[in-house]
């Protein structure tokens, strides 16, 4: 999975990325470090965009996307992308 995109909008960020291959979903996490261990999950999509909100306002964040198939979801590296991001207010 590549292309991570986070854009922030006011203390919200939209994601979106690109499909990767035979995935069904995709879990959504963050965190205020890059510890995917102790980050929050967001939920799952069935597309390849999301959003979080609300955020705190003007707070550095990490986002991770996992693809997910019907055999679950995958630990491979390339199922996996991750972006540091920052809210607005």
């Amino acid at each position: 999975m590549q292309n991570l995109v986070a854009t922030q909008d006011g203390a919200g960020l939209d994601l979106t990325w690109d499909a990767a291959p035979n995935a069904t979903s995709y879990e959504v996490f963050y965190g205020l470090t890059d510890d995917l261990a102790v980050a929050a999950s967001a939920g799952a999509s069935t597309v390849t965009c999301a959003r979080l909100s609300p955020l705190d306002a003007n707070t550095a964040y990490w986002v991770w996307v996992r693809a997910a198939s019907v055999r679950g979801a995958s630990d491979s590296p390339g199922a996996f992308a991750s972006v540091p991001a920052q809210t607005g207010e």
